[in-house]
C-alpha cells in the first residue's frame, strides 16, 4: 500500500541521518516532512542525503489527495 506522508525525526536520540535516508528510502512514501531533534546537524545531513541542499522551510503545508498522489517522496520543509 501506498504511504501519504511521513514525519521523519531526525537528531539526538532519534534517527541519525543515514537511518532516516533508509526508512524513507524502505517505505517510499508521496511525501516526507523530516523535524530536528536537538540541533539541526543532522537535520541538514539528512537533507543532503536526500539530495535537498538549500531548501528554505515552509510556513504551511496544504496538499489535496489528488495532489499527494503525483508526489514521489518529495521532501517537505517546514518552519
Amino acid at each position: 500500500e501506498d504511504v501519504g506522508i511521513v514525519f521523519v525525526p531526525v537528531g539526538d536520540g532519534t534517527l541519525d541521518q543515514k537511518s532516516a535516508h533508509e526508512l524513507v528510502t524502505t517505505i517510499e512514501p508521496k511525501a516526507v516532512i523530516p523535524y530536528a531533534v536537538g540541533d539541526e546537524k543532522s537535520l541538514q545531513a539528512f537533507l543532503k542525503a536526500e539530495g535537498e541542499t538549500g531548501m528554505k522551510p515552509t510556513d504551511k503545508f496544504t496538499v489535496r489527495p489528488k495532489e499527494l498522489a503525483v508526489m514521489d517522496g518529495d521532501v517537505v520543509l517546514l518552519a
